[in-house]
């Protein structure tokens, strides 16, 4: 079981570490979150099992933690390649 997790997890982290930065598509997080409730960033971090702050660094690029990634995309019902995008 260890190995089927660790084998989902590299290629979780193969998808996400490509060269260019990427970020959240802010769309899909309003969209699905509102959908849950939502109103603000706060309970939209809530809804993905995120912090505020982590919402905020994953709208401007900043790397995500697969692990993480994974976790926000499946509390939204959503992959993780629909909640993240290619940043100009």
């Amino acid at each position: 079981m260890h190995d089927c997790l660790m084998s989902e997890s590299l290629a979780l982290r193969s998808s996400l570490e490509i060269e260019a930065k990427v970020r959240l598509r802010a769309g899909v997080v309003e969209d699905r979150a509102g959908a849950l409730g939502a109103r603000t960033d706060v309970d939209r971090a809530r809804i993905m099992g995120i912090g505020r702050e982590t919402l905020r660094r994953w709208r401007e690029g900043t790397p995500q933690m697969p692990g993480k990634a994974r976790r926000a995309a499946s509390r939204l019902g959503v992959t993780v390649d629909e909640l993240f995008e290619e940043a100009a």
